[in-house]
């Protein structure tokens, strides 16, 4: 649809509805962008929502989510306030241990679910099979069912992000969303000063099978690229992680890994990761993260404050009680119940 038509039918909605509040998924989308000027002109309160990177946990906020976050400004401050409970503490490192083994619990299910319309699935697989055409497993790219690929004895990882995610084209100064450019500055990078690292590259799965890499493929043959990988396991032998902003980045600070970012995170926090402002720099930063050891403690209090002091322990994809118990609770927060 237009602009305008999005307009008119959200300013009804607005009208017919009279909400005190309007949430927004993320917040970065046309509908989203429209629906908060109308929240924000009728003085309602606004709340943003996105997934959390921890399992089980959702972002809440009045001014954003990731890099847009209230307690981005802080942060760096706030985690070393901390106070650290053992006992919390612990099961935190288990809900990580089991992150990174790939054992993490179930979500509780709906009792009812809503099924999709026939018209819908239909739309669904005509869009798939407009996107579903460029790699395949002629390229060589570990499938998912494939024997497991033999990963390099030491290399680096780099996982690709979605080309056109909000996350890089609002917030990656450096790189935008040309992850030709992402890889190639990082194999110059990594050539001149890890010469006996391999880079392992991990195509991102919305994309492995939408985007033509075939050029990029061709042009790295002494790149690892996955397509279908588990990640943690990418992950696990990793001697260095190198993203823009990815979830990964946190990801590869739970598997105790050092991380080097390009764009703009909440977690770009010195001390917690390597973050540039100067793609020149990378060389050094790369030739420092693989040789100063990860800061342990530090990244453990910090990963600390983020799970108990910036996320929402519930999910939308987890129907227990204690899930919409704890959601609604952090909701009437936000909006000064």
């Amino acid at each position: 649809q237009t602009i305008h038509g999005h307009y008119r039918q959200l300013k009804e909605l607005f009208d017919s509805f009279r909400p005190d509040a309007v949430l927004v998924w993320n917040g970065s989308g046309l509908v989203a962008t429209i629906a908060l000027y109308l929240a924000r002109k009728q003085k309602l309160i606004t709340l943003f929502g996105e997934n959390g990177y921890f399992h089980n946990t959702m972002q809440l906020d009045p001014e954003g989510v990731n890099f847009t976050s209230s307690f981005t400004r802080t942060i760096g401050d706030d985690y070393r306030k901390t106070r650290v409970e053992p006992g919390r503490l612990q099961a935190l490192k288990e809900l990580i241990r089991q992150s990174v083994e790939g054992g993490l619990p179930a979500y509780e299910s709906p009792r009812k679910r809503i099924r999709a319309s026939l018209w819908s699935k239909l739309m669904v697989e005509r869009k798939k099979l407009s996107l579903n055409r460029v790699l395949s497993p002629r390229l060589g790219l570990e499938q998912a069912g494939d024997p497991p690929a033999t990963l390099p004895e030491r290399y680096l990882f780099l996982p690709l992000q979605v080309t056109f995610d909000s996350q890089l084209l609002l917030y990656s100064p450096l790189i935008g969303n040309d992850m030709g450019l992402f890889v190639r500055r990082c194999h110059e990078a990594a050539k001149s000063v890890a010469p006996g690292h391999k880079l392992v590259v991990k195509l991102h799965p919305a994309e492995s099978s939408s985007v033509d890499y075939r050029e990029l493929i061709r042009a790295f043959p002494d790149i690892v690229w996955l397509g279908h990988f588990p990640i943690k396991r990418a992950l696990a032998s990793a001697e260095l992680v190198i993203t823009i902003n990815s979830t990964v980045g946190l990801e590869g600070l739970m598997a105790n890994k050092p991380v080097i970012t390009l764009g703009q995170n909440f977690y770009n926090v010195p001390g917690i990761v390597q973050h540039l402002s100067n793609l020149d720099r990378l060389p050094d930063a790369i030739e420092r993260g693989l040789s100063e050891p990860v800061a342990g403690e530090r990244v453990e209090q910090f990963l600390y404050h983020v799970y108990y002091n910036c996320f929402t322990h519930g999910n939308k994809r987890n129907f227990s009680e204690q899930s919409f118990r704890t959601v609604a609770e952090k909701v009437r927060q936000l909006m000064g119940d």
